[in-house]
């Protein structure tokens, strides 16, 4: 899941060229940084579009391998998404389901939020959610079409927090691949031009 922005050098003239190969080797990684780092900041833009609050771990799962300057080839940055937020969000980028006892899910099925759901500041399950000392597991055993419900007692009767199903299904929303081909040549031509200008300038 990694996007790599790169420059063809192959219809450089001569002179372009040299220019790689000399000072300004340096100007234009910073060139293709810039690009990068507003790539960034767009996927984590959709990210806030797509998803309810999403969070600042989210957020900063959007990583970036910056270029370096070099004299034989063009430098190449990297906007990828790192490993623990790639696995969190593959379902929101390309769709499909999660069953009982998958990475993520419960031995016995997927916790959903219950009508009576507890949802920290981000709109997710507390992760202690399970171990509070006023909840407590209930298998209503297919009764309202509910197996086992996480619970609150309250005096006046009981609050569904959260239920487990058998299957999770997820359509795409989250267009990574999308977001990143949509402005990461244009952002590469702007910042890569401004970098050459300036330090044939200098």
């Amino acid at each position: 899941m990694r996007i790599t922005v790169e420059i063809d050098t192959s219809g450089f003239d001569q002179a372009a060229d040299g220019l790689l190969r000399g000072p300004v080797a340096a100007a234009l990684a910073d060139g293709v940084n810039a690009a990068a780092e507003r790539v960034r900041e767009h996927v984590r833009e959709g990210m806030r579009e797509s998803f309810d609050r999403p969070s600042p771990w989210t957020l900063g799962g959007v990583g970036m391998f910056k270029a370096r300057p070099s004299p034989v080839r063009a430098p190449d940055a990297v906007v990828f998404l790192r490993s623990g937020v790639e696995w969190y969000l593959q379902k929101q980028i390309e769709g499909g389901s999660v069953e009982a006892g998958d990475r993520g899910a419960m031995s016995f099925g997927v916790l959903v939020p219950g009508p009576d759901a507890i949802l920290d500041s981000f709109g997710n399950l507390p992760r202690d959610l399970t171990a509070r000392p006023d909840t407590t597991w209930i298998d209503f055993d297919g009764q309202g079409g509910l197996g086992p419900a996480l619970v609150r007692r309250l005096p006046g009767g009981l609050e569904l927090l959260a239920y487990a199903v058998d299957r999770a299904e997820y359509e795409p929303r989250f267009d990574f691949y999308g977001l990143v081909a949509e402005v990461a040549g244009d952002y590469l031509v702007e910042e890569v031009q401004a970098a050459l200008a300036a330090a044939t300038r200098a």
